[in-house]
Protein backbone atom coordinates (compact mmCIF):
# COMPACT_ATOMS: atom_id res chain seq x y z
CA UNK A 1 0.00 0.00 0.00
CA UNK A 2 1.22 3.11 -0.64
CA UNK A 3 1.42 6.04 1.87
CA UNK A 4 0.20 9.22 2.02
CA UNK A 5 4.26 10.39 2.91
CA UNK A 6 5.64 9.00 -0.31
CA UNK A 7 3.20 10.57 -2.40
CA UNK A 8 3.61 13.31 -0.91
CA UNK A 9 7.35 13.12 -1.80
CA UNK A 10 6.86 11.85 -4.64
CA UNK A 11 4.93 15.29 -5.77
CA UNK A 12 7.50 16.91 -4.26
CA UNK A 13 9.87 16.37 -6.21
CA UNK A 14 8.37 16.02 -9.40
CA UNK A 15 6.76 19.87 -8.97
CA UNK A 16 10.36 20.82 -7.80
CA UNK A 17 12.26 19.44 -10.96
CA UNK A 18 9.66 20.99 -13.33
CA UNK A 19 9.64 24.37 -11.77
CA UNK A 20 13.39 24.06 -12.16
CA UNK A 21 13.16 22.95 -16.00
CA UNK A 22 15.18 19.99 -14.95
CA UNK A 23 13.15 17.67 -17.69
CA UNK A 24 16.57 14.96 -17.14
CA UNK A 25 15.63 14.21 -14.01
CA UNK A 26 11.35 14.20 -14.85
CA UNK A 27 12.01 11.37 -17.49
CA UNK A 28 13.42 9.27 -14.82
CA UNK A 29 10.39 9.97 -12.39
CA UNK A 30 7.49 8.77 -14.48
CA UNK A 31 6.61 5.25 -15.93
CA UNK A 32 7.13 4.52 -19.77
CA UNK A 33 3.52 4.59 -20.68
CA UNK A 34 3.20 7.38 -18.64
CA UNK A 35 -0.13 9.75 -20.00
CA UNK A 36 0.03 13.42 -19.38
CA UNK A 37 -3.01 15.72 -20.46
CA UNK A 38 -0.38 18.54 -21.71
CA UNK A 39 2.71 20.20 -20.25
CA UNK A 40 2.19 23.53 -18.57
CA UNK A 41 3.88 26.28 -17.31
CA UNK A 42 1.76 27.92 -14.71
CA UNK A 43 2.07 31.63 -14.57
CA UNK A 44 -0.68 34.38 -14.36
CA UNK A 45 0.19 37.74 -14.73
CA UNK A 46 -3.06 40.45 -13.66
CA UNK A 47 -1.81 44.56 -14.48
CA UNK A 48 1.35 43.41 -15.37
CA UNK A 49 1.76 41.73 -11.58
CA UNK A 50 2.49 38.01 -10.72
CA UNK A 51 -0.78 36.64 -9.05
CA UNK A 52 -1.16 33.65 -7.31
CA UNK A 53 -3.96 31.22 -9.34
CA UNK A 54 -7.56 30.75 -7.60
CA UNK A 55 -7.40 27.31 -7.61
CA UNK A 56 -6.61 23.80 -9.69
CA UNK A 57 -7.76 20.70 -9.48
CA UNK A 58 -4.89 17.65 -10.21
CA UNK A 59 -5.57 14.09 -10.58
CA UNK A 60 -3.46 11.13 -11.11
CA UNK A 61 -2.13 7.68 -10.81
CA UNK A 62 0.93 6.57 -9.94
CA UNK A 63 2.76 2.78 -9.26
CA UNK A 64 5.73 1.42 -8.03
CA UNK A 65 8.03 0.50 -10.69
CA UNK A 66 11.19 -1.33 -9.01
CA UNK A 67 10.87 -0.25 -5.75
CA UNK A 68 9.98 3.33 -7.08
CA UNK A 69 6.98 5.48 -7.41
CA UNK A 70 6.09 7.19 -10.62
CA UNK A 71 3.48 8.68 -12.16
CA UNK A 72 1.82 7.34 -14.88
CA UNK A 73 -0.93 9.45 -15.31
CA UNK A 74 -1.32 13.20 -14.54
CA UNK A 75 -3.95 15.66 -15.84
CA UNK A 76 -3.94 19.44 -13.76
CA UNK A 77 -7.17 21.58 -14.47
CA UNK A 78 -6.28 25.45 -13.34
CA UNK A 79 -8.80 28.37 -12.84
CA UNK A 80 -7.51 31.56 -14.15
CA UNK A 81 -10.54 33.19 -14.17
CA UNK A 82 -10.39 36.76 -12.15
CA UNK A 83 -11.97 36.16 -9.01
CA UNK A 84 -15.00 38.41 -8.47
CA UNK A 85 -17.56 38.41 -5.68
CA UNK A 86 -20.31 35.54 -5.96
CA UNK A 87 -23.11 38.19 -5.50
CA UNK A 88 -21.77 40.74 -8.11
CA UNK A 89 -22.88 37.68 -10.34
CA UNK A 90 -25.40 36.48 -8.77
CA UNK A 91 -26.44 39.59 -7.66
Amino acid sequence: MIQPAELDELLGRWWFNYEEGHFDVLRNLITDDAMFASSILVAQLVGGVPSPLPCGIANGAVRLVDGALKPSKFEVVLDTMVSIVFSSVRG
